[in-house]
């Protein structure tokens, strides 16, 4: 959630809202209940009847359905968590998954999620030449932990894409594999636009935390944000946000659809940065390089999701990454073609294993995804 620390002019015992935030997604309502604890005046608006954004699910014959597909890679030492304690409140979480199996060309074996920083991540019956494994402690530390420590260092790993910073370490076609179809499930983009420095914290939060599920399904957890939020004196109001308001170069509220003017001196706005700058704030009040820069976005890849509801239980395990061909740059180039592979890259997440109480007692969901590009239609 972004935080923003905001610096208000005398006389603010007399306006009636400090901070408008538009859209109750997990990154809004974060954002209102933390400045709702600080003691700002606060007003929450979200067009949907209940906040949550993608974080939420529905009910069928007993079983929860996420609407969309999450992973949550530090459960109770997340973000999410840590932001519920400071409110005040507690996130309930389910069993932590030790590790993930991988299929790989006609290999299994294990990504373990780490047990604190004597025990990081690694991949259990996966045997590297010793080369290879100076390539992967360098990516996780050696290379790289002194640049993160300068703000120059860090922009430069952002900078890097993880397939150039790979192939100038090592040409394993194995390792090449593993980290590229490891970043399309970080990422949901190719690995040679994800950035090395987004990798490295990522691997670095594996470290200290297990993958786990929120035991009242995902939208327990703005759920949880938001009973901070309401704690802490936040006002809320389920409504359409027609514009954001700007004169003279500066915020002065939102319009909401009826017409009526609801006045702050900041609004932050969850609601997607193409939405906010071309639809809702107006691309006239910025600078036409970065109006250039938004509407130039792609979107990153999709999924196709299946969510299977089984009769009885059939699998112990937590779920899992499934992929047939080592060359993980020829695949992404075939799928962006718009070419349907004969045995195609997936992922399953076993989401009874990880709550039982998504499902009826001996029976099981496993949700299977296949990443993919987004294209209209």
């Amino acid at each position: 959630a972004p935080l923003m620390l905001i610096e208000l002019k005398k006389g603010r015992e007399n306006r009636m809202h400090d901070v408008i935030v538009v859209g109750g997604g997990v990154g809004g309502v974060g954002a209102a209940a933390l400045l709702a604890k600080q003691g700002r005046k606060v007003f929450l608006l979200e067009q949907h009847d209940k906040v949550g954004g993608k974080c939420a699910s529905h009910e069928k014959d007993g079983f929860r359905m996420p609407d969309f597909a999450h992973a949550f890679p530090r459960g109770s030492k997340g973000n999410c968590a840590l932001i519920s304690r400071m409110l005040g409140e507690e996130i309930a979480w389910g069993e932590k998954v030790k590790g993930i199996p991988l299929y790989l060309n006609g290999q299994w074996f294990i990504l373990t999620t780490g047990q604190g920083l004597r025990h990081p991540p690694r991949l259990q019956g996966l045997k590297l030449p010793l080369k290879d494994i100076i390539a992967v402690a360098k990516l996780v530390a050696l290379d790289t932990l002194p640049k993160l420590l300068t703000k120059k260092g860090q922009d430069e790993l952002d900078r890097t894409d993880l397939r150039s910073w790979l192939q100038r370490r090592t040409d394993n076609p194995k390792l090449h594999a593993i980290i590229g179809y490891l970043a399309g499930a970080f990422y949901c983009i190719p690995y040679w636009e994800a950035s090395l420095g987004e990798t490295i914290q990522i691997f670095r939060g594996l470290r200290k935390g297990k993958i786990a599920y929120p035991v009242g399904e995902c939208e327990s957890i703005p759920e949880t944000l938001f009973a901070g939020f309401k704690k802490h004196g936040g006002e809320y109001k389920q409504d359409n946000v027609k514009s954001i308001v700007v004169s003279e170069g500066k915020v002065r509220g939102v319009e909401l659809s009826d017409g009526k003017l609801l006045e702050a001196p900041v609004v932050i706005s969850n609601a997607g940065i193409r939405r906010t700058v071309l639809d809702l704030v107006g691309e006239e009040h910025f600078d036409e390089d970065y109006v250039d820069h938004v509407r130039n976005l792609r979107p990153s890849w999709s999924a196709l999701v299946v969510h299977t509801a089984l009769s009885k239980k059939i699998t112990d395990r937590p779920g899992g990454l499934y992929a047939n061909s080592l060359d993980v740059a020829g695949y992404t180039e075939q799928l962006e073609r718009g070419e349907i592979p004969q045995r195609p890259y997936m992922w399953s997440m076993v989401t009874t294993n990880w709550t039982s109480s998504f499902a009826p007692p001996g029976k099981q969901i496993i949700c299977f995804g296949c990443p993919m590009p987004f294209r209209e239609g």
